[in-house]
């Protein structure tokens, strides 16, 4: 299905047990009451580009490392997944070596996030490739980093550098509060 010109529609996904970047003693905290099975997953703070998968079981909370490899999300380093949605629904499907299989979610408080699979997104036509644009002097500051004067497509034009951006794999995460 076509929504313009020249961008199809891409499948936006809800991740209401991402909780973005939370320690491990408030993920813990927030674990409660700890019924086998409940789970959270959060960005890893001792590991930046990995996440973290907090899982409930027998009254202890189990922190399994997600590790980011090669673009793709893998726990055992023998199950890889596109992104965290997948890693996920694996795991509710069977423990596959955790110490259980996930059960209910967590869902975050104060907005949910979403994702989208940024290859769908880039053949959707929804991204401008990077060899598009020149960027030549910089001209200002704008809310997300320098303002650049810049070409795109023979025209100049005012660009402005991002300087972060949640990146999950092959997913791009968008915060809905």
């Amino acid at each position: 299905m076509q929504t313009s010109k020249d961008h199809a529609e891409v499948q936006v996904i809800e991740m209401p047990w991402f909780h973005g970047k939370i320690s491990r003693d408030n993920a813990e905290k927030l674990l409660n009451p700890r019924k086998d099975g409940l789970f959270l997953v959060r960005e890893s703070t001792n590991f930046p580009g990995d996440y973290t998968l907090c899982v409930c079981f027998e009254g202890r909370v189990e922190h399994y490392r997600i590790l980011f490899q090669n673009d793709r999300m893998t726990i055992d380093e023998e199950e890889f997944f596109d992104n965290l949605s997948q890693l996920v629904n694996h795991y509710k499907e069977d423990a596959d070596g955790l110490c259980t299989a996930l059960g209910d979610a967590l869902n975050r408080e104060g907005g949910k996030c979403y994702s989208v699979d940024r290859n769908a997104f880039e053949k959707a036509g929804w991204t401008i490739k990077r060899e598009d644009i020149t960027l030549q002097e910089k001209i200002g500051k704008g809310e997300f980093g320098d303002v650049r004067l810049g070409t795109y497509g023979g025209k100049k034009s005012r660009c402005e550098r991002i300087i972060k951006c949640y990146l999950l794999s092959n997913t791009k995460v968008f915060d809905g509060s």
